[in-house]
């Protein structure tokens, strides 16, 4: 167990940073009750689960490019339906990921001192985002390259879970009251949920028309319903 909290206590102390060497955002005593409070343990998570999806989104790309012959690849790209809808919202999340790292920087370059080390938390999940977005782009250009629309079923999952992702760190800024529109963090974090959300439905709209599996979009719909559900429910307990 002291292993382990020792090894917890070092992550905690290099992604977080200290003030005269105490951990800028300790680990809460109440789980439960102050998760949300602890932001660089919610931006931890995001990153991880970024490069999670960038590690998914490459093997999908190696395993589908060995399974795919020269006969089968495409002279020439056949745009889909919303194809320029999906490159403007990605271009547009590029550039607010880009801004949103470097209000991070910005933010822990302008606090660091003699008694304050930095905090990776303020900008490296947005660093690994911007990353696994462009290997979400990579991978739209070889589903309309290789016509396997089956595959925009592991770009949902991932444009779901960020946008889960957003809405922590909402209601995280919502419980520190820096709700405002003042907040560079705030409003990034808005537009980043948003943008993920229309490319959650314009990739389940695509599949509806090019995917013959309405029993699964089905079974999909279900999914984001529940977790839309919960967020707005947690959200709303967060404001009372």
């Amino acid at each position: 167990m002291e292993l382990g909290d020792n090894c917890d206590a070092n992550l905690r102390r290099w992604f977080c940073g200290t003030i005269n060497n105490t951990v800028i955002c300790p680990q809460p005593n109440n789980i439960s009750h102050e998760l949300l409070d602890d932001i660089c343990f919610i931006n931890l998570g995001c990153a991880i689960f970024h490069v999670f999806f960038m590690l998914v989104l490459v093997i999908t790309q190696g395993v589908e490019y060995m399974q795919t012959t020269h006969a089968q690849a495409r002279r020439f790209l056949v745009k889909s339906p919303g194809h320029n809808i999906r490159w403007i919202l990605s271009l547009v999340l590029l550039f607010v990921l880009l801004v949103s790292t470097a209000e991070g920087i910005l933010t822990d370059r302008t606090t660091i001192n003699d008694e304050k080390t930095s905090s990776l938390y303020l900008y490296i999940p947005p660093l690994c985002a911007m990353w696994t977005t462009c290997f979400a782009i990579l991978l739209n250009y070889k589903i309309e390259a290789w016509q396997r629309y089956k595959l925009s079923i592991v770009l949902i999952f991932y444009w779901i879970f960020s946008c889960c992702g957003e809405i922590l760190c909402l209601m995280n800024l919502i419980r520190l009251d820096l709700a405002h529109s003042t907040v560079v963090r705030f409003d990034t974090t808005v537009v980043l949920m948003v943008i993920y959300a229309a490319l959650t439905g314009e990739v389940l709209h695509h599949l509806k028309w090019k995917v013959q599996v309405s029993t699964c979009i089905n079974h999909y719909s279900f999914l984001i319903f529940l977790c839309v559900t919960c967020c707005i429910i947690n959200i709303l307990k967060c404001l009372e």
